[in-house]
């Protein structure tokens, strides 16, 4: 069959088949096969050249599986996740994470900046961490405020590594919204703040004791005025 193709060809074909040895083993080989022909221009057979690319071709089938699996966990990904130029920080690829979570669609997002989308509040921002990560090849947990669609600002944690995508410098981002987390810590730290202040001023006196063995931990200016002693004693 290509030694008809490269007859039909007039020339040099080139093609990949995988051939069987005497020995039972099986490389994949890249030949190129040109039509012979005498002084009368009659054919008088076809001359092949075959160079083993088993290897070869193993080392890309095993980039393609890589390539599968990165592509999968990019997308399955709850964590909001982006893949930008370092030269230009237009986004080339983004996950189903980040565009439920920022409100832009996906075709909002691609070949956009974060300065097109007003993503962060603070110009300086991606200039900190591009400086970041020329030094180190990667950030981790850095904590900032993001801009979503709407306007909504959220607090997310931040981790970004150098990859090479076809040869091109690219930043791989993750984009975790910890929005919740310190919004509950904040609440806690308001309502401890309340209940001490609520606990000091209390005319009634009120003390803290702990659980295991009754030992005092706190007490108030009214529960030491009735008892006499001091908070220290």
């Amino acid at each position: 069959g290509h030694d008809r193709a490269a007859v039909a060809a007039g020339g040099p074909h080139r093609n990949e088949e995988w051939l069987t040895f005497p020995d039972g083993h099986r490389e994949l080989v890249e030949t190129i096969k040109t039509p012979m022909y005498d002084r009368q221009g009659r054919l008088i057979g076809v001359l092949g050249i075959a160079r083993d690319i088993t290897a070869a071709h193993a080392t890309q089938v095993h980039l393609r599986e890589a390539q599968a699996r990165f592509a999968a966990a990019f997308q399955a990904s709850p964590v909001a996740m982006a893949i930008s130029q370092t030269r230009d920080g237009r986004v080339i690829e983004v996950n189903d994470a980040l565009v439920r979570n920022s409100g832009w669609s996906r075709e909002e997002l691609l070949g956009k900046t974060s300065r097109d989308l007003g993503l962060w509040p603070s110009p300086a921002s991606r200039e900190r961490i591009l400086d970041a990560l020329q030094r180190e090849g990667r950030l981790l947990d850095h904590e900032l405020e993001i801009r979503c669609k709407d306007g909504r600002r959220r607090q997310c944690r931040l981790s970004a590594t150098l990859i090479e995508v076809n040869g091109e410098s690219c930043i791989l981002t993750n984009l975790d919204d910890i929005t919740a987390q310190r919004d509950a810590e904040a609440a806690r730290s308001e309502s401890q703040a309340r209940f001490a202040t609520a606990f000091q001023s209390s005319p009634v006196a009120m003390v803290i004791t702990r659980r295991a063995d009754g030992r005092f931990v706190e007490v108030n200016p009214s529960a030491s005025r009735l008892f006499g002693w001091s908070s220290a004693e």
